[in-house]
């Protein structure tokens, strides 16, 4: 878990200029695309936050090493809920599916298969927080 700290404050560092690809957006501004290559990831209590945004930000930059910065910012698009222990991928190009790829080996071999949950989630289940208004 130490490692994951170090990690952590490393990624936050690296990527806290302002525009960053993981700067986060309230839920009223998060559009989820109409597909049905989204992944909705769930966590047990006992995995910290911190270290499931350090395991997300391992694998934004392992995916800019494969595709580039620029590519990697237009077509990724993820929402991570700290309070839910939740993470969503949209895995709808290349790039995300990357992303997908490199969130699930890292998370599996970090804490372990049982320790969390993923799914995908079905196009009729996909809808703006616009359309619930």
């Amino acid at each position: 878990m130490r490692a994951c700290t170090t990690i952590y404050k490393v990624f936050r560092h690296l990527t806290s200029e302002r525009g960053s690809s993981i700067d986060r957006h309230p839920v009223s501004d998060v559009r989820i695309p109409l597909a049905n290559t989204l992944y909705r990831y769930h966590f047990g209590s006992k995995i910290p936050a911190e270290d499931i945004e350090a395991s997300l930000l391992l694998s934004i930059l392992s995916t800019e090493s494969l595709h580039g910065a620029s590519q990697v910012r237009l077509d990724t698009a993820h929402y991570l809920d700290d309070t839910k222990h939740a993470c969503v991928i949209d895995a709808s190009t290349q790039v995300g599916c990357d992303l997908n790829r490199l969130f699930l080996g890292f998370l599996s071999r970090e804490f372990g298969d049982d320790s969390f949950s993923v799914e995908r989630i079905e196009k009729s289940a996909c809808k703006s927080s616009e359309d619930d208004q």
